[in-house]
């Protein structure tokens, strides 16, 4: 599955990895956020961390949330951007960037994306980081991947057609109505949401209407989750990912066919 557009209509893939940490909870199900003395553990790992990916060229950090604030679980607390350097063979590394928080790590790519072969290096690297400099003590044993694609298809490729007619005569999924959703005699603007039972999880999409940098837009979002975790291990996990992006990539290609001449397939790609 090597198809590439040279206009695709994505606008950021997020490679997310989650693992559980340690933290009190007021309730089940209900975790309070991490003081500022439960976080120097982290800051340590982070800051090593921070040393890893810059040897990597993303030496330019971000705080996402200040010095000395409590951190919730799952949030991103870091933010890692490609500064340049000796890397220069791999560009993809300027549209794309790392964040890390306690029990998660995300790697991000935006335009200009060429593929996944060209990224997924790039995801291996910082996975590879997060291990090495984080769990020192032992990684997890389980850890929940997930991955996703979100698409913006503008007017090059919608030609100005509705989100109803878009769905439809392009991408053949109908909705009908009755005509008690109909009464009012306009046009009905619909979000949906569709789940795809996949050997080893489930592909959620979900269609809505929205806009990009004030165009107006049919936005589509990707995701694989996996039903069980995968073994705490970098190439567990970069399997996993390479599963997930081979289910996103094969029902994007079937569902854009009627437009791919407009997306323009590189080299003779379809």
């Amino acid at each position: 599955m090597k198809e590439r557009f040279e206009f695709p209509p994505l606008l950021e893939i997020i490679a997310e990895l989650r693992w559980d940490v340690h933290a009190p909870h007021a309730a089940p199900g209900a975790p309070i956020p991490l003081l500022p003395p439960m976080l120097q553990p982290f800051e340590e790992s982070f800051s090593e961390l921070a040393g890893a990916l810059g040897n990597l060229g993303f030496r330019n950090s971000e705080r996402l949330i200040p010095q000395g604030f409590p951190w919730m679980v799952h949030e991103p607390v870091i933010r890692f951007r490609y500064s340049g350097g000796a890397e220069e063979q791999q560009p993809l590394k300027k549209s794309s960037l790392f964040q890390v928080g306690a029990g998660i790590f995300t790697a991000n790519a935006v335009p200009p994306y060429s593929s996944w072969d060209d990224f997924g290096p790039i995801v291996r690297e910082g996975v590879e980081a997060l291990f090495a400099c984080c769990f020192k003590s032992g990684a997890p044993e389980k850890m929940a991947p997930t991955l996703r694609y979100i698409d913006a298809f503008k007017e090059l490729h919608t030609s100005g057609a509705s989100m109803h007619k878009f769905l439809s005569e392009v991408m053949g999924i109908n909705i009908s109505l009755p005509d008690t959703l109909n009464g009012s005699g306009q046009a009905m603007t619909p979000q949906l949401q569709i789940v795809k039972p996949l050997p080893f999880g489930r592909l959620a999409l979900q269609f809505m209407d929205g806009a990009v940098n004030g165009e107006k837009a049919l936005i589509l979002d990707m995701s694989v989750h996996f039903d069980g975790p995968v073994a705490g291990n970098p190439d567990a996990v970069l399997d996993a990912f390479s599963r997930a992006r081979d289910e996103i990539h094969r029902v994007f290609v079937e569902l854009t066919k009627p437009i791919h001449a407009v997306m323009h397939p590189k080299d003779g790609s379809i």
